[in-house]
């Protein structure tokens, strides 16, 4: 993956005092917009983890076991996203949260995070102590930040991994199918496609795939 950008949130917080809240004109605010998307828009694969269990897990076995759980994931996602060539960005709560420059290394990428996991849990016979991730994958352009990411497929992505995903399910927005079906050389992935499904968040319909994981 290309250089991380320099400018991180509290910079873009700053050049945000520019933005005129009550504008009627929709354009009042185009000047800061073009500037913000030029220096930090980049079309990218974003991909999002949580952890299943997180409030039966902390009232039965305490907070301490979950952030334990927590340590193994992240150790997880911090060799399989550089295997796969990703920007490990930021953990946030019991999420995981990477930027990839292709759909096809993002959803490798989570494919091989479940498999890892599966590995690891094979070795804990308590099943109150096994990672369960939860993967959401969404496309698009973004503004990506030094420490974070902001954009709709950002947000999708939150959803899918965080509110929809069961543990071991990969869910795929339908920007990101529709980019690894253009892909040749993601096609292997895109034959893996099934269940397109449809909910509506917040008002607004998401349409998502799901992608199995690793066989064996």
């Amino acid at each position: 993956m290309t250089k991380k950008p320099g400018l991180g949130r509290v910079e873009l917080y700053q050049e945000l005092k520019r933005w005129n809240l009550s504008a009627h004109d929709p354009g009042a605010n185009k000047l800061v917009e073009d500037e913000l998307w030029k220096k930090l828009g980049r079309k990218r694969a974003v991909l999002i983890s949580d952890l299943s269990g997180f409030t039966r897990i902390t009232r039965s076995k305490g907070i301490l076991h979950f952030l334990a759980i927590f340590e193994r994931a992240h150790e997880i996602g911090e060799v399989v996203f550089a295997r796969h060539g990703g920007r490990f960005l930021k953990t946030q709560a019991d999420n995981l949260f990477a930027l990839f420059d292709t759909v096809g290394a993002a959803a490798a990428c989570a494919q091989a995070m479940l498999h890892e996991a599966d590995k690891l849990n094979a070795q804990v016979p308590l099943a109150d102590g096994h990672v369960r991730f939860c993967v959401g994958i969404g496309f698009g352009e973004i503004l990506e930040l030094a420490d974070d990411a902001f954009g709709d497929q950002v947000n999708v992505a939150f959803k899918l991994g965080e509110d929809i995903a069961e543990p071991g399910q990969i869910l795929i927005s339908e920007p990101a199918a529709a980019d690894l079906r253009l892909s040749l050389a993601q096609k292997d992935l895109a034959t893996q496609l099934h269940d397109p499904t449809t909910v509506e968040v917040g008002h607004v319909e998401l349409l998502y795939w799901h992608l199995p994981p690793l066989k064996g």
